[in-house]
């Protein structure tokens, strides 16, 4: 319930912490990507959070990530992403209690091995 109810905070401070890194990380050339990498970062949390639910750590693997992962490098941006993997941790437990997050931590250590 809390990943649901922190969701728009969640991505609002990824993006936030991505674009502090470097703000062009966002940019592919003078193109604004930020709602491709916000609606993708949105998708790897509901499918991370539905397979911890389901405790169904193959599905995230196998049905998304490395799926995402792939679409990643056909299009050359994959430096977005390796940011958002090491920002997730600082993000989650802003948001999220000792409990909740032990209970994602695993989703979270397997998005950052693919796509991190």
């Amino acid at each position: 319930k809390a990943v649901r109810d922190n969701e728009a905070f969640l991505l609002e401070e990824l993006q936030t912490q991505v674009k502090a890194v470097s703000g062009s990380l966002l940019l592919k050339g003078s193109r604004d990507v930020s709602s491709f990498f916000k609606r993708d970062q949105k998708n790897v949390l509901r499918v991370g959070t539905a397979a911890m639910l389901f405790n169904d750590l193959d599905f995230l693997r196998e049905g998304l990530l490395l799926w995402h992962r792939t679409i990643l490098k056909a299009f050359s941006v994959e430096q977005p992403s390796q940011v958002a993997c090491q920002v997730w941790p600082t993000v989650f437990t802003k948001y999220l209690s000792t409990d909740e997050y032990k209970v994602m931590a695993p989703a979270v250590g397997l998005i950052r091995a693919i796509l991190g």
